[in-house]
C-alpha cells in the first residue's frame, strides 16, 4: 500500500493493487523467499515461490530469478495482492454522516478496518477508497469491534483531527457486556497496561491498577465504567476512554474479573484464540463465549469539525446480536 496521494483513477488503482514494503536497515540481510515467508505469514512457502515465479512479488520492480537472493536496505518489494485469496468479512457498513471534509461511518463486527495479513480487499479501507477516492481513517476499532469510525477525506482535515486525537480531545465511548454481574455502579480504573507476561499470546496485555498512575506516562491508562443493565449472569457497560492504550478496554475488564463476552483473548479463556488461529475453534466453544465476536462497541464520538470548527457528537445504537444477547 503506497503512502502516495493518489491523483487520478489509474493511480488510485495501482495503490489497490500493489502493496510495497521497503527494506530497512533492521530488516535487510534475508532472503527473499525467507522474508517473504516470515514477514507474510498467511501464505505458505509454495504460494510466496509462485509469486515470485511469475512475476506477482518483484524486488525493485523486477522480476525475482534468485529466491535466496539477499535483500539490501533500501530494496522495495512489491506484492500484487489481487490473486491472494481473503478470509470472509461482514462487508456491510453505513455512512451515517457525509459533507465534503469527513465521514462518519458504522461499521459491523467483522470488518477488518486497515490492511493487514491476510487482509486487503476484504476491509473498511479498501472499500471507502473504492467508494469516495483516497480517505484518510483517523480511530482504528478492531475487526471483531463494531462502531463509529471517523474518515478525514483529504489532507488537511487528517491534520487537524489527527492534532485532536494527539492532544485528547476526542471523545471516546464504548458499550460491552461482560461475563458477570458487576456489584458496583461505577468504576473509574487508575492504572497502567504492559505486556501479558504469562500469556502464551505475544500481543496481549495486562493493565494494573495505581494510584500514581499518571506518573507511568504512555503506558498510563485510565477508564471510566458505569452499569447499564444486568441480566442473567452478563452486565452491559458503559465506557468512557481517558487514554487510549491498545486494547485497554478488554484488558482493564479481565484484570477486574469481568472479562468481554465472545473475547477470544481477553475473555473466559485465551486458548479459544489459540484455537482460532490455529482453525480448530468447535462450535462448541462458540456457545460458551455466546458471541462469534467480541461484544465491545464504540457508541460515540465528539470532536471538534476540522474546517468549521464546530463540535459535533456522533451516537451508535448497540447492534443487534448484542442487544438481543442482553436483553434474553
Amino acid at each position: 500500500m503506497s503512502s502516495k496521494e493518489p491523483k487520478t483513477p489509474e493511480e488510485l488503482e495501482e495503490m489497490l493493487r500493489v502493496v510495497r514494503k521497503k527494506i530497512t536497515p533492521e530488516t535487510e540481510g534475508h532472503g527473499v523467499l525467507d522474508f517473504l515467508c516470515t514477514k507474510f505469514t498467511y501464505r505458505s512457502r509454495e504460494d510466496w515461490q509462485e509469486a515470485l515465479l511469475d512475476g506477482s512479488s518483484q524486488i525493485n520492480g523486477k522480476q525475482v530469478e534468485d529466491y535466496n537472493a539477499i535483500l539490501k536496505a533500501g530494496d522495495v518489494i512489491s506484492l500484487d495482492v489481487t490473486k491472494i485469496p481473503e478470509p470472509d468479512i461482514d462487508r456491510d457498513f453505513k455512512v451515517v454522516y457525509e459533507d465534503d471534509d469527513i465521514l462518519m461511518v458504522e461499521k459491523t463486527g467483522d470488518l477488518p478496518v486497515h490492511p493487514a495479513g491476510s487482509f486487503f480487499k476484504n476491509t473498511l479501507w479498501y472499500m471507502l477508497v473504492k467508494q469516495f477516492g483516497n480517505v484518510h481513517i483517523m480511530n482504528r476499532l478492531d475487526r471483531e469491534t463494531s462502531g463509529l469510525v471517523l474518515i478525514a477525506r483529504h489532507h488537511k482535515a487528517a491534520s487537524v483531527l489527527g492534532k485532536q486525537f494527539e492532544r485528547r480531545q476526542v471523545g471516546k465511548e464504548y458499550d460491552v457486556l461482560v461475563e458477570g454481574l458487576v456489584s458496583w455502579d461505577q468504576y473509574d480504573a487508575l492504572g497502567y497496561m504492559g505486556p501479558a507476561v504469562s500469556s502464551k499470546i505475544r500481543k496481549k496485555f495486562s493493565f494494573t491498577e495505581a494510584e500514581d498512575w499518571q506518573d507511568y506516562g504512555k503506558h498510563s491508562a485510565r477508564t471510566e465504567f458505569s452499569v447499564l443493565r444486568r441480566s442473567h449472569e452478563l452486565s452491559h457497560l458503559h465506557c468512557r476512554l481517558h487514554t487510549g492504550r491498545t486494547h485497554q478496554i478488554r484488558a482493564t475488564l479481565l484484570s477486574l474479573g469481568f472479562p468481554l463476552v465472545g473475547d477470544k483473548i481477553y475473555g473466559l479463556d485465551e486458548q479459544f484464540f489459540l484455537s482460532f488461529i490455529d482453525g480448530a475453534l468447535t462450535e462448541q466453544d462458540y456457545q460458551k463465549m455466546r458471541l462469534r465476536r467480541q461484544a465491545l462497541h464504540c457508541s460515540l464520538m465528539s470532536f471538534t469539525h476540522p474546517m468549521s470548527g464546530e463540535d459535533v457528537v456522533f451516537e451508535s445504537s448497540l447492534p443487534k446480536e448484542l442487544a438481543e444477547l442482553i436483553l434474553s
